[in-house]
Order: C-alpha cells, then structure tokens, then sequence
C-alpha cells in the first residue's frame, strides 16, 4: 500500500468513525439550526438546475438534507420521472436519511448506498450518466493530495451538458471554529480552489454568487462545474 493509499484510508476510517457517532446530533444541527437547507434550496431555484426527468446525484449525502431540499422542491413544483441517487461513507448518517425517506414513502426514487468517493469505480453501473450532481461538506473530509482524484471521479459520472454544484466552507475565521476544528473538516480558500480544479481537469467552472444573503453566506463558497 502506498502512502497516499494509507493517509486514503486513515481518513476514512477517521470519517466514519467521527460521524457514527454524531449523526443525530449532525442532523439536528444543520436541518434545525442552520440556513444550510434554505441556502440549498436558492441555489438550486436560481440556477434553475432541477427538471423533469432529470438523473440526480447527492455525492456525500450524508443524513439526505440535500436530497430532502430536491425532493420537496420537485414535488412543489409539479416536476416528474427524476430519480434520485444519494451516497455517504457512513451507514449510521444513511440510516437517519431513511426514516426520513419512509415518512416520505419516497423508496421508489430515491436509492441510497454506503460508498467512498475515492472509489467510485466500485458504483453500480447504473450510478452515472448524471445530469445534476450537488456535493456539500463531504469533500473537506477527502485528505487534501487526494481532492483532485475525487474531483476528477465525481465529474466523471456526469453525463456531457450534465452539471455539479460543490458547496464548501470558506476559510473564514468562523469556519475555522465551527468547520474546521467542531467538525474537523480541511477549509480551503478560493486560489487553492482554483489548483485543485485545474488538476481534476475541470474546464468550464462558474463561482456562484449566493442569491439570498443568509446570515452564513459570506462563509460559503459555491462552484458549478460542467462537463463538456
């Protein structure tokens, strides 16, 4: 095993083992306490990424509040035939997700699986060919020499015209308590941003402004990455 292979799956086992044992308190904290839905929820309105018949991806779904956030705004809007994929490193955040599902009695669109980003070769051939992809506070937990490979793995599941959405922390000084040492999460600034996406090979990105100004927003970066 290489080097990097093993800081790969120290951080894994680090991951896993951080949110098994806080996934109510995790799910508690960003679905009651914090903007991150409604933030969620304006992006996606404003770019007007969500459509019928759409394949959509929640890359690091952890207890689903990005999924939840689509589902509802589909269903508002009267959108059909989206399918619905979600997967997280930790079973212990999936389970949380599924009690949400069955009240929802959502179990025919949306599909959920234990996986590791940096190993997504071993995805059923049915996870890909995605039109949308959206991505937040999963891929801070990637060990920093690895971001690109997963970058680079998780536009490679899109399909061409298709689209991904990567919200992440900025390196503020809040974020810095509250990401970086509460939840133990790498930060990045917007230059670092920058070289990571230029090695994944991603050549049509966009730096989204935050259509709302919740209280959080100035502490966010947002990227939107389109495959060719």
């Amino acid at each position: 095993m290489s080097e990097d292979e093993q800081v790969e799956r120290s951080a894994v086992e680090r991951t896993r083992e951080f949110f098994s044992r806080r996934a109510a308190v995790y799910d508690f904290a960003f679905f009651k306490l914090s903007p991150f839905m409604p933030v969620v929820r304006s992006i996606v309105e404003d770019r007007k990424a969500l459509t019928s018949n759409m394949k959509v991806l929640d890359a690091g779904a952890g207890t689903g509040l990005v999924t939840r956030v689509l589902y509802s705004l589909a269903r508002e809007q009267g959108l059909c035939g989206i399918v619905f994929h979600a997967f997280d490193l930790t079973q212990a955040m999936l389970d949380v997700f599924h009690g949400w599902i069955r009240a929802e009695r959502a179990e025919n669109v949306i599909s959920t699986r234990v996986q590791d980003v940096l190993h997504l070769e071993t995805l059923p051939p049915a996870w890909s060919n995605y039109d949308l992809i959206v991505t937040s506070t999963m891929l801070e937990y990637v060990p920093p020499a690895s971001l690109d490979k997963a970058l680079a793995g998780l536009i490679g599941l899109l399909k061409p015209g298709g689209k991904m959405i990567w919200l992440l922390s900025g390196r503020t000084l809040p974020m810095r308590f509250f990401v970086g040492w509460l939840w133990r999460a790498n930060l990045y600034t917007k230059s670092e941003l920058e070289a990571v996406l230029a090695k994944a090979g991603a050549v049509n990105v966009e730096y989204l402004s935050l259509p709302r100004p919740y209280p959080t927003t100035k502490h966010l970066l947002v990227v939107e990455i389109t495959r060719p």
